[in-house]
């Protein structure tokens, strides 16, 4: 397992939880999608799920576009945060 810490936004960060074996990921917080999926591409990995922890628009606003991309991501999130975040599970 390995991080990878993926700069957005002007002051915020993301983070990918890669799978080597499996070449999957996970991505922490991601803020915006396209340095998210730049970081993925070159790294070959497959976006399996995004984890949110607050639903602040600098924690999850790349989640639709990621969405656009991964349709079959699982967004893990605060239950309580079911309304605004996108499909949370």
């Amino acid at each position: 397992m390995k991080f990878i810490t993926v700069p957005c936004l002007f002051d915020n960060y993301a983070y990918i939880i890669e799978n080597s074996k499996s070449a999957e990921a996970a991505v922490v917080d991601p803020s915006e999608a396209w340095p998210v999926m730049r970081e993925l591409d070159k790294r070959g990995l497959a976006l399996t799920t995004v984890f949110c922890t607050h639903h602040h628009n600098d924690h999850i606003g790349g989640i639709d576009d990621l969405l656009e991309v991964y349709d079959a991501l699982r967004i893990i999130g605060f239950g309580q945060d079911q309304q605004r975040i996108p499909r949370i599970t």
